[in-house]
């Protein structure tokens, strides 16, 4: 139910601000570098993109669910053959939900993951409305240089603006 008042609430304020609207489903990296499925839904401007993407998982050992939000600065490029090209930079926030079983009747243990950083967009005009889209996002989970403090993932989305 929530899911749904959410998108009914980004189709009415993007005509309230003057954006696009895009919805879409792709694949995002997050489980362990595995292709996982996603839910995509956008408010696109000429200046800013607000964008979030759910993605999940499960098998009989495993579990994961993750919810991601963005906000970038947006340029338009050009054309690449026969489309626009645009792209941007921004930050990024995601929340991840994850357990594993040791049997299968209960969950041996579960983890949540909050996690924030630069995010990167670059989107191919298809043809209209059609837009491929890849964001590429790296989450900083410490602020030592030294260790592996990096989270990266990254989202390739076919969305229709509307």
């Amino acid at each position: 139910m929530i899911k749904y008042l959410t998108l009914i609430t980004l189709c009415a304020s993007s005509y309230l601000w003057g954006l696009d609207f895009s919805v879409g489903s792709g694949l995002h990296s997050v489980y362990a570098g595995r292709a996982v499925p996603i839910i995509y839904a956008g408010l696109i401007g000429e200046n800013v993109a607000i964008t979030g993407h759910s993605s999940g998982v499960e098998s009989t050992l495993a579990y994961q669910s993750t919810f991601q939000g963005n906000f970038f600065i947006r340029k338009i490029f050009g054309k690449l053959l026969w489309g626009n090209l645009s792209g941007g930079a921004g930050v990024g926030m995601v929340y991840s939900s994850r357990g594993f079983r040791i049997r299968p009747e209960h969950f041996a243990t579960r983890e949540r993951d909050y996690n924030g950083g630069p995010v990167i967009r670059a989107s191919w005009n298809l043809f209209f409305p059609v837009y491929l889209t890849i964001e590429a996002f790296f989450g900083i989970k410490s602020y030592n240089p030294l260790i592996n403090s990096w989270q990266h993932s990254t989202v390739a989305v076919m969305e229709i603006r509307i």
